[in-house]
């Protein structure tokens, strides 16, 4: 396990000890927009031992799209899925010398609450921690080899970003349609996804854009 993995976990704990925001819902322009869209892409340290070796790197692109619902100005519930593909060279039994291509794919899914720090629709940063559960299926194919694929047992997902407000930066001329509110966000991810005790999950770090839509 990474070092920075516990450090992720208790920044998110401590995110999580905060109380609700009592004067949020005094903000009824928060309650606009309450379905959610996010796009995102970054990078992913896996889990896995000797994945450098394997890859040539310790990372590997990364990318998500996630839905949500908020059901109060400072919680709501997301599902998101997620795609890694690396290609690397296996090693060989006999020498331990390069061997054949390999490439391996995930498709994490994760579905959890988000906690959202927001005091009125005008805010310009919005820091949140999300906490819930993930699983993934997985696919490695070795030539000459095979392939081999299977979903892993579910894992503790949890997350901590912060929003930055596109309407506060630049204002829409009408707001009288269906997106009521873009955000752009950066997030630090970490999840569990073990298969034979063997860890597939990571720490990712990506950058999006979040879409608030509502009703006209």
């Amino acid at each position: 396990m990474h070092e920075q993995r516990p450090t992720l976990r208790a920044a998110v704990a401590a995110a999580l000890l905060l109380p609700p925001l009592a004067n949020a819902a005094d903000d009824p322009d928060i309650g606009a927009g309450r379905w959610m869209v996010e796009l995102k892409a970054g990078h992913i340290r896996p889990a896995l031992e000797e994945y450098e070796q394997f890859y040539g790197d310790d990372d590997t692109g990364y990318y998500g799209v996630a839905f949500g619902y908020r059901f109060s100005p400072w919680l709501e519930i997301d599902a998101e899925t997620q795609y890694l593909h690396d290609n690397g060279r296996g090693r060989l039994p006999s020498t331990g010398g390069p061997g054949a291509p390999v490439e391996y794919t995930l498709w994490p899914a994760h579905v959890f609450a988000k906690f959202r720090l927001e005091r009125n629709s005008n805010q310009l940063f919005v820091p949140y921690a999300g906490i819930g559960i993930a699983r993934a299926y997985y696919k490695q194919d070795i030539e000459l080899q095979g392939e081999r694929d299977g979903t892993t047992g579910s894992g503790l997902s949890v997350r901590v970003g912060v929003e930055i407000s596109m309407n506060r930066v630049d204002p829409p001329a009408d707001d009288t349609g269906a997106l009521k509110r873009t955000y752009l966000f950066i997030e630090a991810q970490d999840f569990e996804a073990t298969v034979d005790d063997v860890d597939l999950g990571g720490e990712g770090l990506l950058i999006g854009f979040r879409f608030e839509l509502g009703n006209r």
